[in-house]
């Protein structure tokens, strides 16, 4: 049987390549000249920065994939643990560097809040386990998968959907450690205000089992899995951007011509797939965030650590400006990435690649031009980086700027929402858009079950793969 893969990024990939341990013959089409999607990078001037995901967390989904090849995931990637896990930049000048090493974490805080601290990591330590095998590794096939008594039951035991931010409050005293410990749910591009609880998840896997980085960069993964594409002779043509998928038919009409297919996967972001592929009216989604990325070629080393975050006093305010009234916040917070703390292959001697994420407004509900203050906007980060680390100004060889409109041009992410459709309650587990549009068309990635994230998006990879087994079954 014959299947094409539109579009790879992870999910894409991955998808393709259990497909082809099933049997069949397939075929990956790609619009850039790299492969990846958002898993993507940037050499320039000797420096290399990954431009898209660089925590590496829930190894499992991605050892299991290797597993399913009959190959060690060892052999192809280097991943090393980093710890501390990131530093935490307050404005009144202190910081916290959570760690996996405990006894390192409780010299950073009052006896009485890492007590706290031990309390709000059992508690959605218990929340993980239930959570990952009764919701987020489940494929839903009716209502009844998702409501059922034991979910129930489950969702009140833990008070799953209570509001994330407030739930999270009641463990701390120190606000520090409330911010510290609420802001991981933008890594899912949604503010933790309006986030449930169970979302807290994110947290366990960071601090219990740990964030990971291959050497070589993020990018290194996309390598890996190109490594077995070729081993299995699987076909990737580049620079291909399908134009439309004719559902009567399973033809996929490209700018080098068109495919029929038994099996389509659709790999592109879901809702540009919807509407721009199989021209269909969208329902009223609601949208993650978009970001503003900077790749800045620092000269110098500075004295930050290869995960950093920067929040802001205002943050409730910070949050709804983005993600309520669509508006820059006055005073930013923001994410720095440095692989080069960990890594130095691939940068000049004593120099640092600093990668800078921004959360802005996605352009469904932006307010303004982001081009009329996007110099602006760069000179508060910078502001903030000198006034709390060594970073200086005069120190910074180039700048490469990504806004939310090169996200766009780049991914086809419907109103450049980095991280896919949001993933409020009502916008995830069964009630995510489903992976499926008809028998032999199906989606994989961030923004149908089980949602964004590398560990997600593999998980979501398996969904598939089950969904056309019971179509179609084997195609040895």
């Amino acid at each position: 049987m014959r299947a094409v893969v539109v579009g790879s990024g992870i999910g894409g990939l991955a998808t393709a390549i259990r497909l082809r341990k099933l049997g069949y013959k397939v075929i990956i089409l790609e619009k850039n000249e790299k492969i990846g999607g958002r898993m993507d990078y940037i050499e320039s001037n000797g420096y290399f920065f990954d431009t898209g995901p660089t925590l590496l967390l829930m190894l499992k989904p991605l050892i299991e994939l290797f597993k399913e090849v009959e190959e060690n995931i060892n052999d192809y990637l280097n991943l090393v643990k980093i710890d501390p896990l990131y530093r935490v930049y307050f404005k009144d000048g202190s910081f916290l560097e959570p760690s996996n090493d405990l006894a390192y974490y409780v010299r950073q805080v009052s006896l009485k809040e890492f007590k706290n601290l031990l309390k709000f990591y059992s508690d959605i330590a218990y929340m993980y386990n239930d959570t990952i095998y009764n919701f987020v590794e489940k494929n839903y096939y009716s209502v009844f998968d998702f409501l059922n008594l034991r979910s129930v039951k489950l969702l009140l035991k833990h008070k799953m959907l209570d509001n994330l931010y407030y739930r999270v409050s009641r463990y701390f005293d120190d606000y520090r450690l409330i911010f510290a410990n609420t802001f991981q749910s933008m890594y899912l591009g949604i503010s933790p205000f309006n986030a449930p609880f169970v979302y807290t998840v994110v947290n366990y896997m960071e601090a219990i089992e740990g964030i990971y980085y291959p050497i070589g960069g993020m990018y290194q993964i996309v390598k890996s899995l190109e490594k077995i594409l070729n081993k299995m002779n699987l076909r990737i043509l580049r620079e291909t951007e399908v134009k439309e998928i004719d559902k009567k038919t399973n033809t996929i009409y490209t700018n080098k011509g068109f495919f029929d297919a038994d099996v389509i996967v659709i790999n592109a972001d879901l809702p540009y797939a919807k509407s721009e592929l199989l021209n269909e009216k969208l329902p009223n989604y609601d949208y993650s965030c978009s970001t503003i990325m900077l790749y800045v070629g620092y000269e110098g080393s500075t004295n930050m650590l290869h995960h950093n975050v920067f929040l802001t006093d205002n943050y409730k305010q910070s949050f709804e400006s983005i993600f309520n009234k669509g508006i820059i916040p006055n005073d930013l917070s923001f994410y720095v990435n440095i692989s080069s703390k960990t890594d130095r292959i691939q940068f000049p001697k004593n120099c640092d690649n600093i990668y800078i994420l921004i959360p802005v407004p996605n352009l469904k509900v932006l307010r303004k031009n982001l081009n009329e203050k996007l110099n602006e906007i760069i000179n508060k980060v910078f502001d903030r980086l000198e006034s709390q680390t060594n970073f200086r100004r005069e120190r910074i060889k180039f700048i490469i700027k990504r806004t939310p409109y090169d996200w766009q041009s780049l991914y086809n992410l419907k109103y450049c929402s980095a991280f896919g459709l949001s993933h409020k309650f009502l916008k995830s587990a069964y009630f995510r858009p489903k992976n499926y549009e008809k028998k032999g068309i199906y989606y994989v990635g961030a923004s149908t079950i089980s949602g964004s994230g590398i560990p997600m998006v593999l998980i979501s990879s398996k969904f598939v793969i089950e969904r056309i087994l019971k179509d179609y079954g084997n195609a040895h």
